[in-house]
């Protein structure tokens, strides 16, 4: 439910809004860097917002976005390493 909600966001809110979230999702990612449940629900979180982002809106968010989900790329979850490469095929 969650998942669509940020899709809703992002999808209608825009810009600014979108830009806030992902502000948001960066500090709980800083705070949780170890537990594996909240870095996969992040990374989905980032990819949802992905797929919902106009090609306008990726062109803004998608350097932030690779910066923040670049590090998990090598992480030890498979669920985790999934969902960061998934949002690098997206955008790129």
């Amino acid at each position: 439910m969650g998942l669509s909600c940020i899709r809703g966001i992002v999808e209608k809110m825009g810009e600014k809004l979108a830009i806030n979230s992902i502000e948001i999702f960066e500090e709980l990612l800083s705070q949780s860097s170890q537990e594996a449940s909240k870095l996969v629900g992040i990374c989905r979180v980032m990819f949802n917002m992905a797929q919902a982002a106009s090609f306008r809106l990726l062109q803004t968010i998608s350097p932030r976005i690779v910066n923040i989900i670049d590090p998990y790329m090598s992480h030890e979850s498979d669920e985790i390493r999934d969902y960061t490469s998934k949002v690098f095929t997206l955008l790129f």
